[in-house]
């Protein structure tokens, strides 16, 4: 497959997701994978600084953005119908079964 080599613009063969020629690849030239600007630097970065701080903070949110969720959904498990055992205990025996039947039919472990 032909591509053009992002870093010095020549047409040559490509093998898999290759964005650069092997001239260009030997002579060690990194290109940000993100925005394909050349990478200056002596570690092997996939990315330039600013797209790295870019998917950093998008990272950042998406996390924030979980973790607020899954806080939420344990709250509204918590407080969703929260009973003192007494409370628990008279409701059992109002409906005619032991305490123990009772928890387990409102954990959803036992049918009846």
């Amino acid at each position: 497959m032909k591509k053009i080599c992002i870093a010095c613009g020549r047409t040559f063969e490509a093998t898999r997701n290759a964005k650069c020629c092997q001239e260009c690849r030997n002579d060690g030239k990194r290109i940000c994978a993100h925005c394909g600007h050349e990478i200056i630097g002596e570690y092997k970065h996939s990315y330039c600084k600013e797209c790295n701080n870019i998917l950093q903070e998008a990272n950042r949110k998406k996390r924030e953005a979980a973790k607020k969720r899954t806080k939420t959904k344990t709250e509204q498990m918590r407080t969703q119908g929260k009973q003192t055992l007494d409370e628990k205990i008279t409701a059992a025996q109002a409906a005619g079964i032991s305490y123990g039947k009772y928890s387990a039919m409102r954990r959803g472990l036992l049918r009846i």
